[in-house]
């Protein structure tokens, strides 16, 4: 079919019928005239006989506006999406509509249009997820089919696989009804009635791609009037309509084999986007959406705060190639409005004032009512600490047997790759991982790892004559011999991993645990194998015995068989006990992996691995220990301590430190001491959420160490008429202690020698 534009234009042939659809205009947008009219000029195939009875039928045009999808970030730190997935899935199906790698936009320091291989959302920025480059181009830049070509297309685009942009459902049953056409019903929860209405759908048939007479890729619009033009009414759940396609026999073949509608539904609400990191877990996830009527054009639905579900319709879509454009209007009025993103263990119990409530921009301690929010922190904090100790599994004063650390120095680099002083890796292991600097003018700078061989790691494709950047400063590779990195997922510490099953290894921390006693032990590590849809969830993560050694028994002690990391990439160990820990404090432990197998790493489809094992990596990971609740060396006892003391703490002013020492309450009266709980802090005068986070965690309500100062002196008596303070000092030893109450059921207590000092 000649589809060109042009007269004489060039054909184009689907020679081999896999196709099944023509792209007019070679696929480069069309800008509509007076009154959204378009011109269109069809040529049909020459090999069109009326003589030889070949005839030539066009089903339909299907006309395609921008599709897009925004992201916004709201954490405080800037997130490299390289390798990232994005995965639609509607529960019976699910497909991956795009891997991002490589995308365009204009860099401002640069001054240029540049392809990313690592393409960066930076803190309260954006990125879009759109159906066509080009067309999104059109309508939101300078229509030069080139985004990033100029200073006002700044926010990079990713376009998705255009074959895969869609919604999939299984074919559950398919019927003929006359004078309707073909009916089909969708394996999937109650679906309303208008749900594909105006929609257009494409037959998905994997299995026999291959043979130009399946009904792979046959495109057919979805019916909502009969050959009569009466609107079909009386579809049952899940069901929707298409004209005539093939034979009813050919039709019935179809039970079992999926379709796909294509783009997203405009009734919204049904369907899971979810973006996987390159480790596939879940990042975000949406599972509705916003509905816009089939008649509205040029509409966009919003969330007011990006965090919330509260969706609205937008006239005038907020969508464009710098972030002021991109802000919708809620977010341009609270702009001071910062999002709290926690990504590991909370450090203090002030930190949940962060948390947010059910209310758009609303926190628990930092916007809308505060006298709610400080009632809140108030309660929590009786119940609640954040009190740890964390154990490296590379870094400080730790020795380790067995495994290996994902943690190297630079040898030599060029602007494309980095040859390691150590290396020893087995061949393009880390294809797809990150390296992050530890130290020098790098340090913090992250980049994704392309190939790798036995000492040399790759980070730009052989065929790309772009310089990778990092994230999230978008610096050149130019490190100094001997900085350190580290390779895995880019925490901010290494990890150390095994690739062999049965593998142990031994970690020994030297003086970590001031405190003998029963603490909670947790393992972390990285999760990379947890197969995640909507409504199933399979953990496939290589299983991990935890033991501590017994120091009394000169034993180990196994704790916890096959662990697993879940989502936080962490489990609960058990618990380390007080033989556990050695009278100087050290705490040795070994770690075994099991099932450390490689598999299906190959299969990006998106879908779900039923059986089988699912993807596995064959690696097993450990990055560090935590131990809590623990006793915490040095705390302020705020029953005890001075005005001028207090007043030295962090965010507590010279009156705030007299109204905490004195006990004054909100209404002035001096009756809030003894302080029962540190939540009692928000009732004194003048105490407000950001101050309780900034100095909550030095603070204490009792004192259970102390120091204790013993003098004694030998004294010569000059005679009887003389006072004790006129006599001569002989000699003099002080001695000072520092002991532990522990207090006893019978109101008694235990006192234990904690440190000595010398004698002066």
């Amino acid at each position: 079919m000649g589809v060109s534009g042009n007269v004489d234009g060039e054909y184009t042939l689907d020679e081999d019928d896999f196709n099944k659809y023509w792209a007019y205009n070679d696929n480069e947008p069309i800008q509509t005239g007076v009154e959204g009219w378009m011109k269109v000029m069809l040529t049909s195939s020459e090999q069109i006989s009326r003589e030889a009875n070949r005839r030539q039928w066009l089903g339909y045009f299907r006309i395609l506006a921008p599709e897009t999808v925004e992201m916004y970030n709201a954490s405080a730190s800037p997130i490299s999406l390289a390798n990232w997935r994005v995965i639609c899935n509607t529960g019976s199906l699910a497909t991956q509509i795009g891997k991002i790698r490589s995308t365009a936009y204009y860099d401002r320091t640069l001054r240029q249009r540049i392809i990313d291989d690592n393409p960066v959302v930076q803190p309260q920025g954006h990125f879009y997820l759109v159906n066509d480059t080009d067309l999104f181009d059109s309508w939101y830049g300078n229509q030069d089919n080139q985004w990033g070509s100029a200073a006002n297309e700044e926010i990079p685009v990713f376009q998705m696989d255009e074959q895969n942009w869609g919604v999939s459902y299984k074919i559950k049953k398919v019927k003929s009804v006359y004078a309707v056409g073909e009916l089909i019903t969708v394996d999937e929860r109650d679906l309303d009635q208008d749900t594909f209405r105006g929609e257009t759908i494409k037959f998905i048939d994997k299995e026999d791609e291959d043979n130009p007479n399946s009904w792979n890729n046959i495109f057919a619009p979805v019916l909502f009037f009969d050959y009569f033009g009466r609107e079909i009414q009386n579809l049952a759940p899940n069901e929707l309509a298409l004209d005539m396609i093939g034979t009813d026999a050919d039709f019935r073949e179809q039970v079992g084999k999926s379709i796909m509608v294509l783009g997203l539904l405009h009734g919204g609400g049904i369907v899971s986007l979810t973006l996987k990191n390159e480790y596939d877990q879940v990042c975000a996830r949406t599972v509705d959406y916003g509905q816009v009527d089939l008649e509205e054009f040029n509409v966009s639905t919003e969330k007011i705060d990006p965090t919330k579900t509260t969706w609205v319709k937008r006239t005038t879509p907020s969508i464009g190639g710098t972030e002021t454009e991109a802000l919708n209007s809620a977010m341009q009025s609270h702009l001071n409005d910062k999002f709290f993103i926690k990504n590991g263990p909370f450090c203090s119990i002030g930190e949940g004032r962060n948390v947010s409530t059910g209310n758009d921009f609303e926190r628990l301690g930092g916007s809308g009512d505060l006298s709610k929010g400080a009632n809140a922190l108030s309660a929590l904090s009786k119940y609640m600490c954040a009190s740890h100790i964390r154990l490296e599994s590379c870094l400080g004063d730790v020795t380790r047997v067995g495994w290996k650390e994902a943690y190297d120095e630079v040898a030599k680099s060029s602007l494309r790759s980095i040859i390691a002083k150590n290396g020893k890796w087995e061949l393009n292991k880390w294809a797809g991982h990150t390296i992050r600097f530890l130290t020098g003018k790098l340090r913090g700078e992250k980049y994704p790892i392309i190939d790798n061989s036995k000492n040399t790691i790759s980070l730009v494709r052989e065929d790309s004559k772009f310089i990778p950047r990092s994230a999230p400063e978008r610096k050149a590779l130019k490190p100094k011999k001997g900085d350190k990195f580290s390779i895995g997922p880019g925490f901010k510490t290494p990890l150390c991993y095994t690739r062999k099953t049965g593998e142990s290894a031994v970690w020994t921390w030297r003086n970590a645990i001031p405190y003998s006693g029963t603490y909670n032990f947790y393992v972390y590590g990285l999760n990379d194998a947890i197969d995640t849809t909507e409504f199933l969830e399979e953990n496939n993560n290589a299983s991990i015995d935890v033991e501590l050694w017994n120091y009394k028994n000169n034993i180990y002690d196994m704790i916890k068989k096959r662990g697993k990391y879940g989502k936080q990439d962490s489990f609960n160990a058990g618990k380390i006990k007080p033989d556990n820990i050695s009278p100087d404090g050290s705490v040795r432990m070994r770690l075994t992996a099991h099932n450390v197998t490689e598999k299906n790493v190959e299969d990006k489809s998106g879908r779900a691995i039923e059986g089988g094992g699912g993807i596995q990596t064959g690696i097993a990971w450990f990055n560090y220990a935590l131990v809590t609740p623990v006793p915490v060396l040095g705390r302020v006892n705020i029953n005890t301590a001075p005005a001028r003391l207090l007043s030295s703490l962090p965010g507590i002013s010279e009156k705030l430190a007299q109204n905490i020492y004195n006990g004054v309450a909100s209404s002035n009266k001096k009756n809030l001491k003894p302080y029962q709980h540190l939540g009692d802090l928000f009732k004194v005068r003048g105490m407000t959420p950001d101050v309780f986070e900034r100095c909550v965690n030095i603070l204490t309500i009792g004192s259970s160490v102390f120091t204790v100062e013993v003098e004694a002196q030998i004294l010569k008596k000059a005679s009887d008429k003389q006072t004790s303070d006129s006599n001569e000092i002989v000699s003099s030893r002080k001695k000072r202690f520092t002991i532990e109450l522990d207090e006893r059921t019978d109101g008694f207590f235990n006192i234990t020698e904690r440190e000595r000092y010398p004698v002066r």
